[in-house]
């Protein structure tokens, strides 16, 4: 079996890599690990069976041609992207060659639905799950609704949030912004953050999904977490999922404020610490390996679940010399 996974170098790559290595179902698998820096600067290089420095994504062309010549080289059998550019990138080599190898994404609607966080709190509203209210400018926003938190539509963990205490900060922030790329909505002080590892069949149907209370988090990735056993998130995700009609692996993010659980936004890929859930017994990177073979998954109710499992993260140093001399 042999499985290309991209960016080898970010925490999801290397959380997919770790999940395949897990799966003993699995027989001579082969993990070839692409990625934009050479091999002594990736991580994830040292734990794949081979790694190829590729070109960015955002060098469109040059990315494609590479891509298509290593699953061709390698007999690439299911390909994992995980770069959000790379997902719409990759669903458009899904649509053009869909049966060259397993491509493990979404179509490219279904992508942009979920990138767009406007659009995705608005499926939330309809399907009558809480979201912090929302605003559509920030010009006219009453005083007794701040904080108010302002994001990128499209934006990656924590990157780019504002969460403004009063008015003056909040104008001062989007003054310097393009306010049709923001998401403005008040600021919900919760007493908890879940995020839902979540799977769907690439039939279309909903399979099941392992929530898990993030504890601690560094720069939107959780470092502490723990799973727990919660029916009303994993009901909502499924949802939620089964309306948009979506395949594979995802992950959802609740906050919980008060007693009511408020969907935040969705993500059209493994997680950044989908590791917990995959060492608690939901190991989704294996699902699309057995359904890229066509094999049945087991009825999710007979899969051994460990609730309760926390996780904590530190440092592993890995080293490596250069192919070439560094001045």
């Amino acid at each position: 079996m042999n499985v290309l996974v991209t960016s080898a170098g970010s925490n999801p790559s290397i959380g997919i890599i770790k999940a395949l290595r897990l799966a003993e179902s699995i027989d001579n698998i082969h993990i070839t690990g692409i990625d934009i820096n050479p091999a002594h600067l990736c991580a994830g290089a040292l734990l794949s069976d081979e790694f190829i420095q590729v070109p960015s994504v955002y060098e469109e062309e040059k990315y494609v041609d590479a891509i298509l010549r290593i699953i061709k080289e390698k007999k690439i059998d299911c390909v994992f992207p995980i770069h959000d550019h790379e997902l719409t990138v990759i669903a458009s080599l899904k649509k053009q060659f869909p049966t060259l190898c397993f491509w493990a994404v979404n179509d490219q609607a279904i992508i942009e639905t979920c990138n767009d966080k406007i659009i995705a709190t608005e499926i939330a509203k309809r399907l009558g799950i809480k979201t912090p209210e929302t605003f559509s400018g920030y010009k006219n926003i009453p005083e007794e609704k701040f904080p108010i938190i302002s994001k990128p539509l499209n934006g990656v963990s924590s990157r780019g949030i504002c969460i403004a205490a009063n008015k003056r900060q909040l104008e001062d922030f989007m003054n310097r912004k393009d306010e049709k790329k923001f998401l403005i909505q008040c600021f919900i002080q919760n007493d908890a953050e879940f995020t839902i590892d979540a799977y769907s069949s690439y039939t279309g149907k909903f399979y099941g999904a392992m929530v898990r209370q993030r504890i601690e988090t560094k720069d939107g990735i959780a470092t502490k977490g723990v799973t727990v056993n919660n029916a009303l998130l994993n009901d909502m995700t499924a949802l939620y999922l089964n309306e948009i009609k979506y395949k594979g692996i995802a992950n959802l993010q609740f906050i919980r404020s008060k007693g009511e659980y408020y969907f935040i936004e969705i993500n059209p890929r493994f997680s950044g610490a989908g590791i917990l859930s995959i060492c608690a017994g939901f190991n989704s990177p294996l699902f699309t390996i057995m359904e890229s073979r066509k094999e049945v998954l087991k009825p999710f109710s007979e899969l051994d679940l460990k609730y309760g499992l926390y996780m904590t993260r530190y440092w592993q140093e890995n080293f490596a010399y250069a192919a070439n001399d560094i001045v």
